[in-house]
């Protein structure tokens, strides 16, 4: 049987030797409350990723010449335009 990728955890809490809800991670239980196009909102997200990137970059501490960073980050723009 392939076991997944929290092999030897459960996902099950336990109370005394009762089982009691399952345990979802907090990353999970926020995109489950998500509404709406989730192929939109990833687009959305990782363009806003990638705007912090650009950001960071231009305002980088000890770095005189951040040209060549920028210009790195630029295929991964292109990849996320639609």
């Amino acid at each position: 049987m392939k076991k997944g990728p929290h092999e030897g955890t459960s996902c099950f809490r336990a109370s005394g030797s009762r089982i009691e809800e399952p345990w979802i991670p907090p990353i999970e239980q926020r995109g489950l409350r998500l509404v709406g196009d989730p192929i939109r909102q990833a687009d959305e997200a990782l363009g806003e990723i990638v705007g912090d990137l650009e950001f960071e970059l231009r305002n980088p501490p000890g770095i005189e010449d951040c040209s060549a960073f920028l210009e790195a980050v630029g295929p991964l723009r292109a990849m996320l335009l639609r």
